[in-house]
């Protein structure tokens, strides 16, 4: 008894020690540890609604080109004595596939390869593999990273073998072509080995064109 007493009177000469100016600071205290404990507790879900979904769920079944943007590929590709073509393919990360949707290709030899494939396979191929390189090549793509490999190294290599006849090179850029989103990719098929300024040029075109396809036709 003597113990509750006690603690009513401490009690008692703590309120009336108070202001109307401390209890208002007290509950701006409090309020500012309830929110940060509520950011905290849901830092998760917070970060996902700012930021969006980094990765944008396509059905790649349904996706086409417009002619607004293969009239723009097809140019490039004719222009240039060094694109010998380009190639444009989706993802679908909830299925762990690419599919391409389109493909322009100048070069003859190159073209009848490249439909022997397409006529003969599935159209979809594993996003990520049991391919070291592959899986880093795709992580730096993801990552809006502009890239450069010898063509023995992708994976057309494996789809296409006989491909590295007549490309030694694919330049390759997200789309679109920056971070925290990435619908696809857009490979960049050279005859031989860029010069440096040639690269500078070709990330350029990569870049233009993979805004246009999002923008267009993927958006």
């Amino acid at each position: 008894m003597d113990t509750f007493i006690e603690k009513l009177l401490a009690l008692s000469q703590f309120l009336s020690k108070l202001t109307w100016k401390k209890i208002f600071q007290l509950a701006i205290l409090l309020l500012v540890i309830l929110l940060a404990w509520a950011t905290f507790d849901n830092r998760e879900y917070l970060y996902t609604s700012l930021n969006g979904p980094m990765l944008p769920q396509l059905s790649p079944s349904n996706q086409k080109l417009s002619k607004h943007v293969t009239d723009q590929i097809n140019d490039a590709v004719m222009r240039s004595e060094l694109i010998v073509g380009i190639q444009v393919t989706i993802v679908d990360f909830q299925r762990n596939t690419r599919m391409i949707i389109y493909t322009n290709i100048d070069n003859p030899q190159l073209k009848e390869l490249y439909n022997r494939y397409n006529s003969g396979s599935i159209a979809e191929v594993s996003l990520f593999d049991d391919d070291e390189k592959n899986n880093k090549r795709l992580v730096n793509l993801i990552n809006g990273e502009f890239v450069c490999n010898p063509f023995k190294d992708t994976i057309a290599a494996k789809l296409v073998p006989e491909g590295e006849k007549y490309v030694r090179t694919i330049c390759a850029n997200g789309i679109p072509p920056r971070y925290s989103k990435f619908a696809g990719i857009i490979g960049v098929y050279l005859s031989r080995e860029p010069t440096p300024e040639e690269v500078d040029q070709i990330r350029t075109l990569a870049k233009q064109l993979s805004s246009e396809i999002y923008d267009h036709d993927l958006k």
